[in-house]
């Protein structure tokens, strides 16, 4: 394994873990009262409540507005007139803002993010951007508040450029997790050369075999 593979492989798993552990402690919180009760999506009312137990946001009611929601939403995201950072910014608000389930909407909407930034940009980015969401959460809440504000007309540039800082701290969060990862990648190869200096040509082929 080259040593740029083997960098990004631990920084794919470190933040995969981060990830992981994300989701692990959502599925403790799920509740049977979140199962839906529709046919596709909840016929209750949903709100979005912020850790000081704050409503955020009411989900759109009714079922039938819910899938108008969603058609509406897939047909915005099919197009090809909007740069697609701004456009995954905003249905990834639309997402939230339809909360079409009782449960698992964050989740859902972060990872609806990941597939746009791992094909438009990177993959450690599409990784990334869950983590640095749910790491910036009062943020976040902010600027979904600021979009309904009444004073600000739906003006949704609050969002957006929110989704942007947030993708590019998760950036710098992947390329911190690199600068560390080289170090002790240096380090380690240093140390290996040290070791190794007084071993035959055979040794030293085993060696590399064996790692």
């Amino acid at each position: 394994m080259s040593c740029i593979k083997l960098i990004k492989w631990k920084v794919l798993e470190s933040v995969k873990s981060e990830i992981y552990s994300s989701l692990k402690e959502d599925k403790k919180n799920n509740k049977k009262s979140n199962k839906l009760d529709g046919k596709y999506f909840r016929k209750d009312t949903v709100k979005v409540i912020n850790g000081l137990g704050n409503t955020i946001h009411i989900g759109i009611n009714g079922e039938e507005s819910i899938e108008k929601g969603m058609e509406d939403l897939i047909q915005f995201m099919n197009r090809k007139d909007i740069p697609f950072i701004v456009k995954v910014s905003i249905s990834h608000f639309f997402f939230e803002y339809i909360h079409p389930f009782y449960d698992g909407n964050g989740r859902f909407g972060r990872y609806l993010l990941s597939p746009y930034l791992a094909r438009k940009l990177d993959i450690l980015t599409a990784f990334s951007v869950s983590y640095s969401i749910s790491k910036n959460l009062d943020d976040y809440y902010k600027s979904f508040v600021e979009v309904e504000d009444v004073n600000n007309y739906g003006e949704i540039t609050f969002f957006v450029e929110n989704i942007l800082e947030t993708i590019k701290k998760g950036q710098e969060m992947i390329i911190e997790l690199l600068n560390d990862s080289i170090i002790k990648f240096n380090h380690s190869f240093e140390i290996l050369k040290e070791l190794t200096k007084n071993l035959s040509e055979k040794e030293n082929i085993m060696l590399e075999i064996y790692l």
